[in-house]
């Protein structure tokens, strides 16, 4: 589920600073704003080079956002609109779409901090705090699952639902999990009952324990 939302803006003087904030409870939002940018700019700052779009998954929660460079009397104002979701959010292609059409209002970008927040807390209560997303089994199929940063810890965590949910088997399963293999392809080589391994591996992402690239 959705938490909250952010526009992070890029000060020549001071680098990025968060613009304007709305969570619908107090946030501990500790993520530094110049990560975020980089993420989106490794490659270069103009739209061309720039990543538009980025999902990220962190400790506490994860992060949509989106890039919108701005050109400003000859120069690059560089913007980052971004949805806080809960960890075990972690489809974003509704929440890119919102953020997608948000671009297309250039006069917000020129408002003053209270006209954004304003802004971001209508489109958030309209848009945004309803939306709820998972995968489904034929959309992991061609995904590739990655072990989380917090991988061992979460698996600690949940032992006895592994157990409970799947068998003794997927605690093997994720602990020796291949870091390069399509979902499709682990099915092939670990033989279990049609779409368990997909299960496995939704399940898994929702709890933080993997996450999935493609």
């Amino acid at each position: 589920m959705p938490i909250g939302i952010i526009l992070l803006d890029w000060d020549s003087s001071h680098g990025p600073l968060m613009k304007a904030k709305y969570t619908e409870t107090e946030l501990d939002f500790d993520i530094e704003y110049l990560n975020i940018f980089l993420l989106h700019t490794a490659t270069g700052w103009t739209e061309d080079k720039a990543q538009k779009q980025v999902f990220t998954q962190y400790s506490k929660y994860n992060l949509v956002s989106h890039y919108v460079p701005q050109i400003e009397n000859n120069f690059l104002r560089r913007i980052i609109i971004g949805i806080i979701l809960e960890t075990q959010e972690i489809k974003p292609d509704k929440y890119y779409q919102i953020l997608e059409q948000m671009t297309n209002e250039k006069l917000l970008f020129y408002s003053g901090a209270e006209n954004i927040k304003s802004f971001l807390k209508e489109l958030y209560e309209s848009k945004i705090k309803t939306i709820s997303q998972t995968f489904e089994v034929a959309e992991v199929k061609k995904m590739i699952p990655l072990k989380t940063s917090t991988f061992r810890t979460n698996v600690s965590n949940k032992i006895s639902e592994i157990y409970d949910h799947f068998g003794t088997w997927a605690l093997d399963f994720l602990e020796q999990l291949p870091q390069n293999l399509e979902v499709e392809q682990l099915e092939s080589i670990y033989k279990r009952e049609q779409d368990t391994i997909s299960k496995l591996i939704i399940w898994a992402a929702k709890n933080g324990i993997i996450r999935l690239i493609g």
